[in-house]
């Protein structure tokens, strides 16, 4: 299961900062259209002010303006978060350098905040070659030591000692919450990012905003859309060594698999790991808790797929929503205010063979891969 599967439930598109260089012809007609409803003595629009990825840079601009004076701040997160953002925009080395000794600052002057931890661990176990895993590791499982998910973390580094690895499970199996501090991370930037005293946006560049990055020309969308592509370089913790400890596991991990997926499964905020772990459980646990599982998976993988098509026009309406809520939460009361049903019609089924054995059987068909499941009953 592992990566592909973790893919398969990450839903929202990571929009990247390339515009496209040739606008479209409804791009292009709403710019004129502005145009021409302006006063005759108006100049037209230059090519730079309708363009708005000219706005969109200017934007980032001011941002990394705004950043570099946050550096010296007594807000932790805020230091973090400004030294992150410039070292993901710099551009030549001497930028890099000087992002990567404020990040070290920052690391250092939150050390008691487990969201400063957080970010150190998965950088750190991204490229190792910069730091020592095991240490950062060290340093957030201080800070959190109930939180199931910097346990889960561990299970990267011990990927070739199973001995280890089961320990890092047992000892996650303990905890009695499992919490990302990813959605805090997209909070902390979007809101700094709203602070930031950019520029404003001209008609003919919002008339082609949305047409050609999906966000509304307003503030909001600019914020959006540079949240979106700062908060997705963050690395996110990756869950292939759960899912091959907890596929196929002997009597000895059944338990422990079962009481961390199962503390997944209703703690987690985002589509992914809520994914990953309901699929992981249906079937295996020996009880009538295996119809509630069921019915989890199959309104997951609504939610998933409602998710997948409102995406345009949650980036469009509300670019923040997700960001400053989570995925889940951000989404369920989206739903909730615009009156759309927040569960699947009682016949709906996914498309796929596999997810729909699993959810009517417990079982996967034989074109679905066994890994599925936790053990064979």
């Amino acid at each position: 299961m592992g990566i592909a599967l973790l893919a398969g439930w990450a839903i929202l598109a990571v929009v990247g900062l390339r515009l496209l260089s040739s606008p479209p012809a409804q791009a292009r007609g709403a710019g004129v259209a502005v145009q021409n409803s302006a006063a005759p003595e108006s100049p037209p629009a230059t090519a730079a002010e309708c363009d708005p990825g000219v706005w969109i840079d200017q934007y980032r601009e001011a941002g990394e303006a705004y950043a570099r004076g946050l550096l010296t701040q007594p807000d932790a997160r805020a230091r973090l978060i400004a030294a992150s953002l410039l070292g993901h925009y710099a551009d030549d080395t001497d930028a890099r350098i000087q992002a990567a000794a404020a990040y070290a600052d920052a690391v250092r002057y939150g050390a008691d905040d487990p969201l400063v931890r957080w970010v150190e661990a998965l950088r750190c176990l991204a490229a190792s070659a910069d730091c020592d895993p095991d240490a950062a590791l060290r340093r957030l499982q201080q800070l959190e030591p109930d939180n199931a998910a910097v346990w889960l973390l561990g299970l990267q580094a011990r990927n070739r000692d199973e001995a280890a690895a089961d320990a890092v499970l047992q000892r996650a199996a303990s905890a009695r919450r499992y919490r990302l501090f990813d959605s805090e991370y997209a909070q902390e930037t979007t809101q700094l990012l709203r602070r930031v005293p950019g520029p404003a946006i001209g008609a003919c560049a919002a008339a082609r905003m949305r047409p050609e990055t999906g966000y509304a020309g307003t503030q909001a969308g600019a914020v959006g859309f540079l949240a979106q592509d700062f908060v997705s370089a963050l690395p996110t913790p990756v869950f292939t060594q759960l899912s091959a400890l907890c596929a196929q596991p002997p009597p000895r991990r059944r338990q422990a698999c079962i009481d961390v997926l199962s503390r997944m499964a209703t703690d987690a905020d985002d589509l992914a790991s809520r994914g990953l772990a309901t699929a992981l459980l249906v079937g295996s646990i020996p009880d009538d808790s295996d119809a509630l599982w069921r019915e989890r998976l199959r309104r997951d993988r609504w939610l998933a797929l409602r998710l997948s098509e409102s995406a345009d026009r949650l980036r469009a309406e509300q670019p923040l929503r997700l960001l400053l809520e989570g995925e889940i939460p951000g989404f369920e009361s989206w739903l909730a205010e615009t009156g759309q049903a927040d569960a699947p019609p009682p016949d709906w089924l996914p498309s796929d063979p596999g997810s729909r054995a699993l959810i009517l059987t417990g079982r996967p068909d034989s074109s679905a891969a066994e890994e599925y499941r936790l053990a064979p009953r």
